[in-house]
């Protein structure tokens, strides 16, 4: 529905429910994250760039999914 009535140039997307609802509560887990990954303590998913074109092959390889590694579609420029 919202794309059917956006405008050609507009992107259209959602927040998470807790961003929306309890913005504080969500800066405060982000910094949390943000720390453990400065400090070593959390590792963050390394990406894995797939072309869009691609997208069955990067759609059918998510169960077998490597762990902390993160799909990524490259939309043409």
């Amino acid at each position: 529905m919202l794309r059917r009535n956006a405008r050609p140039a507009e992107r259209v997307c959602s927040a998470p429910m807790l961003v929306a609802t309890q913005r504080a509560r969500y800066r405060s887990l982000l910094a949390t994250a943000f720390k453990a990954v400065c400090a070593g303590t959390l590792a963050a998913p390394r990406p894995h760039a797939v072309a869009l074109s691609d997208f069955r092959d990067a759609y059918d390889a998510c169960p077998a999914g490597i762990p902390g590694e993160k799909t990524i579609l490259v939309f043409p420029q």
